[in-house]
């Protein structure tokens, strides 16, 4: 009988707040999306206010739905979330 293969390495869980609306989309995204934990990181760890960084990971993650969407890059996300801040870095 052979061993049961398990699944590779596991995304480790981002450790942003849950308890804001941007943390809970980016726990959400990472729960269903393992292979986008790096993104979300980025995205998360970019030093937007909230407002700026749930614009970000909305745009981010509307965006999973539709290959060509520029907002699947987060540099893209994360200026969108910088001009909602009015901040260019």
């Amino acid at each position: 009988m052979t061993a049961k293969r398990t699944r590779g390495k596991q995304a480790a869980t981002p450790a942003h707040d849950i308890n804001t609306a941007s943390g809970l989309i980016a726990h959400e995204i990472v729960q269903q999306y393992g292979d986008l934990a790096p993104s979300v990181n980025k995205i998360m760890g970019a030093g937007l206010t909230e407002e700026g960084q749930l614009t970000a990971i909305d745009a981010f993650r509307g965006a999973l739905s539709t290959p060509a969407d520029p907002m699947r890059d987060p540099r893209n996300a994360i200026a969108a979330g910088r001009l909602v801040d009015g901040t260019t870095d």
